[in-house]
């Protein structure tokens, strides 16, 4: 689906136009609505949107059901109670990765078309997003959609927020019981590890830093499992963290990977920022990238096309999921009542390969598959 495509948000825009012609045709309360093919012949749209639009009128008190037959369930003058929402996310020159402002545009190209307003707030750490949390329960705001730092803990507070029947979409990182919108991890490095692959590397090391992190955590998990079934025996267990409180340690880990491994071939690793550096690590130790060893990233940040070599990475698609996280959210507060809706979502969507330069055919004399392990992956 393209962001912003009309089949994403035509269900409310349709709401709108269920409430002018109801007022246009000076309907009231207890008069009998045409059916549903009616509505989608008259604005040229599929009965699954009208039928979800009818169903978030519902949802408001507007309309009824008797069987198959709609009726006008409160006076189409009296608007409905104007809905309010917040979107906390981290600065957008915070570490100096420009992805965080995706969800405030989407939020903003959403709450338009819903007709419903939003207080953007920005942070640039995990304390004053908490902060922030805190103001918007003052506030009593209908609804909170929130891009989470990723170094601290919300659960107590995100439990509170559910708690007081406040609709909650967590964007980016799954914290568990709560509405999420995010990237699939395992489709992400599977689809860089059959891009290694199909490119003859079947020596590959992973390198990783804040293994805390949800997201990387699946993605080391992910590495894991697929290279014990793609790779040589051996490539599972060349899993490399960086130390959090040291970055110079990269240089050293490069180094060990050459004098303990080197059958590898390439290094994948856990995030485009990890990669960025593993370039320039490599290159400054004289191991020529990628006619050496090839490097992978994952997540698709401006950096990552204009370091040392171009990086070969999955790409998240971040404005789709902010527009998935806000378009939830609303569709939460307005169908709150409906106790068949209310179901916890989890959506993950699959990101894409950019090949760039950084990565290139593995030398010859390394494609030659073990025979245990060619036995095993035919």
């Amino acid at each position: 689906m393209t962001p912003g495509s009309p089949s994403l948000f035509q269900y409310q825009d349709t709401v709108g136009k269920l409430r002018l012609y109801i007022e246009q045709e000076k309907l009231r309360h207890g008069d009998r609505l045409p059916p549903e093919r009616k509505f989608a012949e008259l604005f040229g749209v599929g009965r699954p949107t009208v039928n979800k639009a009818i169903a978030c009128l519902i949802a408001e008190g507007f309309l009824r059901r008797d069987g198959y037959k709609l009726y006008v369930a409160g006076s189409p003058l009296t608007a409905p109670k104007a809905t309010h929402i917040g979107v906390l996310c981290p600065h957008p020159l915070h570490k100096k990765q420009r992805i965080f402002h995706n969800l405030v545009e989407a939020a903003h190209d959403v709450c338009h078309l819903a007709k419903v307003g939003f207080t953007p707030m920005l942070s640039v750490d995990g304390p004053q997003q908490q902060e922030q949390l805190s103001e918007m329960l003052k506030l009593k705001t209908d609804g909170i959609v929130i891009w989470p730092h990723p170094d601290h803990d919300y659960m107590e507070t995100f439990k509170r927020i559910t708690d007081r029947n406040i609709p909650l979409v967590v964007n980016d990182c799954n914290w568990g019981p709560f509405d999420y919108v995010g990237v699939d991890n395992f489709a992400g490095i599977q689809t860089i590890l059959e891009h290694l692959e199909k490119q003859g590397h079947l020596h590959i090391a992973y390198v990783t830093k804040h293994m805390s992190y949800p997201n990387v955590e699946q993605r080391c998990e992910a590495y894991r499992y697929l290279a014990a079934r793609m790779f040589s025996e051996s490539s599972p267990g060349r899993v490399y963290q960086i130390p959090l409180e040291s970055e110079e340690s990269l240089p050293e880990i490069i180094k060990k990977i050459q004098r303990k491994d080197k059958e590898v071939t390439a290094i994948c690793c856990s995030h485009d920022m990890v990669a960025i550096e593993v370039i320039r690590a490599c290159l400054q130790q004289g191991i020529d990238v990628p006619e050496q060893i090839s490097v992978t990233g994952f997540d698709g940040i401006e950096a990552g096309e204009t370091c040392h070599r171009p990086l070969t990475t999955v790409c998240q698609d971040f404005y789709q999921m902010g527009l998935l996280a806000v378009d939830l959210l609303i569709r939460r507060i307005r169908m709150k009542h409906i106790r068949h809706a209310a179901q916890i979502q989890q959506i993950r969507v699959i990101p894409h390969l950019v090949v760039r330069s950084s990565t290139a055919p593995a030398p010859q004399k390394s494609r030659r598959r073990p025979a245990a392990t060619a036995r095993k992956h035919n």
